[in-house]
């Protein structure tokens, strides 16, 4: 569903559209980086519904293209050891009702045209109950498709809050991996990175992303509290984007406030697509000392087109839809003690690949 885009942008963007391998950007080496830093796996957008309907799929050859949450969950089973998977939002479709995420086809694999539900692909990384062979390393953060059913709530996302901590979709338990229900705001270090997990839907009751919000001022306080060296916040709509859904402004506060602090990354999906810039200040102009953001919406749902209306953002070093040798698939990010490498790992039918070519430094930090 498209909502607000970035407006005011004076900065022409560099556009790369790619079809084969990323560009890559040399950096300095993090002389501290081992072997056994902890690696995280990130992607948004992720499961279709039991019909495989997803908005604005886009045709990729003759065939509409699938959806592949099951596809982007094995890239990541095959992959180095996770020390967490960050689903970006809209995790779920058409409405991110418990129904749907909890929903198995009734023959696997799956008939042609039906869908399993997130639970089923991506939900052995979250644990729990219903998958005791696993433990918990899913960080969830919610999307605009969680908000568009009302349980008697105001479409508050119960549905979101009840399958990821528990509880019903009246009554979800009051916290758990997804944070406080409600809400769905939480940070956690991972060696010497800070991640924090925040919510987009910024005009939701009770939600917010202005100053003096309660999401405003868990930000403000999360931040002051940190000493780690290295800092990457994640949530669903990106402040700027190419793609067909755009970017919304409303969470320019809070992008403001992990700059100020010097934030070195954040990670977002909402459009299904793959996006990487390069260190932006306010999401308007390159700086040395700005945050680097991905928009990596290619969990699954169906990928789509670039938008032929949206303002142009800054500096998109990297930007690959569906008509562009698009796929589905993964953002992997090795966190270094004082710097990160990152990579795009695709689904098995697809050979695009984008990767740093060598760690890049995280930013000085204010206290």
């Amino acid at each position: 569903m498209a909502r607000m885009r970035m407006l005011g942008i004076g900065v022409v963007a560099t556009l790369l559209v790619v079809s084969g391998c990323g560009s890559q950007v040399s950096k300095s080496t993090d002389p501290s980086a081992a072997a056994n830093d902890p690696v995280i796996y990130a992607s948004g957008d992720i499961a279709c519904d039991q019909g495989g309907v997803s908005e604005a799929e886009a045709p990729r050859g003759t065939a509409a293209f699938p959806c592949e949450a099951q596809q982007t969950a094995d890239v990541i089973t095959g992959a180095t050891s996770a020390a967490a998977v960050l689903a970006l939002g809209d995790n779920q479709y058409q409405s991110g009702q418990l129904a749907e995420y909890l929903y198995t086809c009734p023959t696997q694999p799956p008939a042609s045209g039906c869908y399993n539900g997130f639970d089923y692909s991506w939900g052995k990384f979250l644990g729990g109950a219903r998958h005791p062979a696993t433990t918990n390393i899913l960080m969830p953060v919610t999307g605009n498709h969680d908000y568009t059913k009302n349980d008697g709530c105001n479409y508050c996302g119960s549905d979101y809050f009840a399958y990821f901590n528990g509880g019903t979709e009246q009554a979800p338990n009051p916290t758990g991996p997804a944070g406080t229900s409600l809400q769905g705001w939480y940070s956690k270090d991972i060696g010497s990175w800070h991640l924090i997990a925040l919510n987009s839907e910024c005009s939701k009751a009770g939600i917010g992303c202005a100053a003096g919000t309660a999401q405003y001022k868990f930000l403000q306080a999360d931040l002051a509290a940190t000493n780690q060296p290295c800092i990457a916040a994640f949530w669903h709509e990106p402040l700027f984007s190419q793609g067909q859904e755009g970017g919304n402004p409303a969470v320019l506060p809070l992008w403001q406030l992990l700059e100020a602090k010097g934030a070195d990354v954040i990670l977002n999906g909402h459009n299904h697509d793959y996006e990487r810039y390069q260190k932006e200040t306010d999401g308007q102009s390159p700086s040395a000392t700005g945050i680097a953001q991905f928009v990596v919406g290619t969990g699954g749902a169906g990928l789509q087109k670039q938008s032929s209306s949206v303002v142009t953002p800054p500096q998109a070093s990297i930007f690959v839809t569906s008509t562009s040798g698009g796929t589905h698939g993964v953002l992997q990010m090795t966190l270094h003690a004082n710097s990160y490498d990152y990579k795009y790992l695709p689904t098995s039918d697809s050979t695009f690949s984008d990767a740093s070519s060598s760690s890049i430094p995280c930013n000085a930090k204010t206290q």
